[in-house]
């Protein structure tokens, strides 16, 4: 029996029951991710519909000064640059001077022909990205304060 001066000291709580152990959650959400990395499959070359512009106006070739980028054949390593409204001029040389051709052609267009309003660079599709970089900016040292654009297009729908 128990005396009125005799002090009750409270239950002691155990630590470990009022945490949760998450690391098998862990390793269940590793799993599953290491499960989909594995199963899913990655195809580079799948094409991507790409959706048709529906607020974009259509420009017509007259105004423009016209850079033409093809690759003529599938062993070309970089495209061949063309000039002019037919698109049959080559321009050739070490990248840098077919750079420096083609600022020399937009200028000299433009000094023919001031009332153009655009510099064009059509791009066959699987032209490389710095190639379309650098003759934009090429273009663009002479193009004043007309618009440069530059287009990609299907070599199906070419001419």
């Amino acid at each position: 029996m128990s005396t009125a001066t005799e002090k009750i000291e409270p239950r002691k709580r155990r630590h470990e029951d009022a945490e949760m152990d998450i690391t098998p959650m862990i390793d269940i959400t590793f799993l599953l991710l290491a499960f989909f990395v594995v199963v899913s499959t990655m195809d580079p070359k799948r094409a991507v519909e790409l959706p048709i512009s529906e607020v974009a106006e259509k420009i017509p070739e007259k105004q423009c000064v016209m850079i033409y980028v093809d690759k003529v054949n599938d062993t070309d390593k970089d495209a061949k640059v063309f000039i002019g409204d037919t698109g049959n001029d080559e321009v050739t040389g070490t990248e840098e001077e077919i750079m420096e051709q083609v600022a020399a052609f937009v200028e000299k267009t433009l000094i023919d022909k001031p009332e153009l309003q655009y510099v064009m660079i059509k791009a066959h599709g699987d032209s490389k990205n710095g190639q379309i970089e650098r003759l934009k900016r090429a273009a663009a040292k002479n193009a004043g304060d007309r618009k440069l654009l530059v287009g990609v297009e299907n070599k199906k729908q070419r001419r």
